[in-house]
C-alpha cells in the first residue's frame, strides 16, 4: 500500500477513536495493518460479467424476435403493442442471463474467496 494510503488510515484510526466510533476505528485499523478483505471480492466476476452481458445480448436479441414474430401473429387487443411486449421480455432475457452469470461466478469462484 503507498505511504499516502497507510497515513490516510493511520488518520482515519486516530480521528474514529478521538470522536468515540469504535467500530470504524476498528475496521480501519484491520485495513491498516492489511487484514481486511472484502466479503464479496471475487476475482472471476468481470470474466463472468463479460460473459453474461455478451451471451444475454445474444439471447435478448433472439428473445425478441422470436416473441415479436408471435405476438404479431396472435390475435391481440388494440392496447397492446408487440414490439413493446417483445422488447420487455428481450429485457427480462437479458437480466436473467446477467443475474445467473453474477451468481455463477460467486458459485464456481476460486475455493479461497
Amino acid at each position: 500500500m503507498p505511504r499516502d494510503a497507510l497515513a490516510c488510515l493511520s488518520n482515519i484510526v486516530e480521528s474514529c477513536d478521538a470522536v468515540g466510533w469504535p467500530l470504524v476505528a476498528a475496521l480501519a485499523a484491520r485495513m491498516y495493518a492489511g487484514r481486511l478483505t472484502m466479503p464479496f471480492s471475487n476475482p472471476m466476476l468481470p470474466l463472468f460479467l463479460a460473459i453474461g452481458t455478451l451471451f444475454g445480448a445474444l439471447a435478448a436479441a433472439c428473445a425478441y424476435v422470436i416473441s415479436y414474430a408471435e405476438y404479431r401473429q396472435r390475435m391481440l387487443r388494440l392496447d397492446q403493442n408487440p414490439r413493446r411486449m417483445a422488447l420487455e421480455t428481450a429485457a427480462v432475457t437479458f437480466a436473467f442471463f446477467l443475474v445467473a452469470a453474477v451468481v455463477l461466478s460467486f458459485l464456481l469462484g476460486p475455493a479461497g474467496s
